[in-house]
């Protein structure tokens, strides 16, 4: 999340599909074609020749999930309430310091 956090804060001025297309594509690739082409109106994200097809796909598969998700209903989807999973404690063994282990007679194998 923190990541989708970083690419918002960067692409996040020009909308949310800039923010997946950096996602899919990468921030880098799609900052280099905001430099040389100028950040494009959205239906140009679609056109073929800006970004590549599997991000173009990407972007598709995205804004169709994200419509159903706001309207199920209309699209016949019936979204259940998730439960939470059960908290189960456990326990685990005390961290030893590696330089106390060594100092020990103990070894560090890799």
């Amino acid at each position: 999340m923190n990541y989708l956090a970083h690419l918002y804060k960067r692409f996040g001025d020009y909308g949310p599909l800039y923010v997946l297309a950096a996602y899919n594509y990468g921030e880098t690739n799609l900052s280099r074609k905001m430099r040389r082409f100028g950040p494009p109106a959205i239906v140009s994200l679609y056109s073929p020749g800006y970004l590549p097809g599997e991000t173009r796909e990407y972007l598709l598969r995205m804004m169709t999930m994200w419509v159903i998700a706001a309207h199920p209903g209309r699209f016949h989807f019936l979204l259940r309430e998730a439960a939470d999973p059960p908290f189960v404690p456990f326990e685990t063994a005390p961290r030893r310091d590696v330089a106390v282990g060594v100092a020990e007679g103990g070894e560090v194998k890799k």
